[in-house]
């Protein structure tokens, strides 16, 4: 039988019908927000080999600290990973309608590049197989990491390797509308460590959320160099300023997306630094476009309802 230790962890969903949304869940490992009745359950799984995933707070030099405090999912909090080492955690979605499934993660990483590294793979046959998500046809987008800590590992397998200590932002989008019919869909985390030990801590995870949407998620613009939009995490109020220092340049205009594609709100702003305020629309998420004299530019808000 294989033994498995079992952590419950919520994480967000937006069910999308045709009349309405689903309430949607966060969950930053720290056990204040867990329940069993809009959370999924993770396997840590200890079948083969002795796993370091762990929750807790980091002491290491780049993993220091949890992106929320206190606690994070990391491969051990205080000493490097081992040699030969296969570390797995697992959950289950289940898949209520056909949509576009999107798992969101913050990571950092730090292992022997090209050698050792995190492999993200789904199932849709109840675990019997399993595919990289680095390759499928069925993954409509997976962005937010460095693209060069995506590598080949000498097995084979496409993965997560090198070092980050930058706490990045990866959205990883599935379209089940084109899947084989399954009611479920299985997401497996895979740590590999071969022979040798150059004392590397592995890989960190935090505030790991997921929801169903029918609307393509837009891979973000940064905007580092024009604007910085804050908080992307809100009860309603959402700052915007200008960053560039342009002669001419200035803010112009704002609306804000639904998860259906529409248009929820439009706003008049600029030229210089403006507040929105948001919060008379339903919770959810949605993508900001900021127009400027420039560019347009798009950022996912998620707005939070008590």
């Amino acid at each position: 039988m294989r033994k498995k230790i079992t952590l419950l962890f919520s994480v967000c969903f937006s069910l999308v019908s045709n009349f309405c949304f689903a309430q949607s869940y966060f969950q930053n490992f720290d056990g204040a927000d867990t329940s069993k009745y809009n959370s999924l359950i993770i396997h840590f799984d200890t079948a083969n080999h002795p796993n370091i995933w762990q929750v807790g707070r980091p002491h290491k030099h780049y993993f220091d600290s949890a992106y929320s405090r206190p606690n994070v999912l990391v491969t051990d909090t205080s000493i490097p990973y081992p040699i030969k080492n296969t570390s797995i955690f697992s959950f289950e979605v289940p898949i209520y309608l056909p949509s576009i499934y999107v798992l969101q993660w913050v990571q950092k990483l730090d292992m022997d590049s090209g050698k050792d590294g995190g492999i993200v793979e789904y199932s849709i046959d109840t675990g019997k197989t399993w595919y990289n998500a680095f390759h499928s046809p069925y993954v409509m987008s997976f962005y937010g990491f460095n693209a060069a800590n995506k590598m080949v590992l000498p097995s084979g397998d496409t993965a997560f390797s090198g070092t980050d200590s930058t706490w990045k932002d990866i959205w990883l989008c599935f379209n089940t509308y084109t899947m084989p019919y399954s009611d479920s869909l299985y997401l497996r985390y895979r740590f590999v460590s071969d022979s040798i030990n150059n004392n590397r801590e592995g890989w960190m995870i935090d505030n790991m959320s997921a929801h169903l949407t029918i609307l393509h998620p837009v891979k973000e613009v940064k905007g580092e160099s024009y604007l910085k939009v804050y908080p992307r995490l809100t009860n309603g109020p959402i700052y915007i300023k200008a960053k560039s220092k342009a002669a001419g340049f200035s803010i112009q205009h704002a609306e804000l997306v639904n998860e259906l594609g529409e248009v929820a709100s439009q706003y008049d702003i600029g030229p210089g630094d403006s507040e929105i305020d948001i919060s008379s629309l339903p919770g959810g998420w949605y993508i900001l476009k900021v127009t400027t004299s420039t560019i347009t530019e798009s950022y996912k808000v998620w707005l939070k309802k008590d």
